[in-house]
């Protein structure tokens, strides 16, 4: 699935998780020439904030509105 919780491209990838290091070992060694690397929650983190991308329970909680976020243009107050 094309998936980021960090604003950079990425894929999350849903497989069994008997195959997950055979895997993981596959796109280690296929991403060498591409410059992958291994990166950690700090790391993702640490982009996710920069591209301002709120994580419940960290940047946010029920009682965050739109207008904390500056998302209000999300928010319609028109009645149809």
């Amino acid at each position: 699935m094309r998936l980021t919780h960090t604003g950079e491209d990425g894929f999350m990838l849903y497989i069994p998780s008997e195959y997950a290091l055979c895997v993981y070992d596959m796109l280690m060694e296929q991403g060498k020439d591409y410059g992958i690397i291994n990166a950690g929650y700090f790391a993702q983190r640490t982009l996710r904030i920069e591209r301002m991308y709120p994580s419940w329970g960290h940047d946010i909680d029920k009682k965050t509105t739109p207008f904390h976020l500056n998302r209000e243009y999300h928010v319609s107050f028109d009645v149809k």
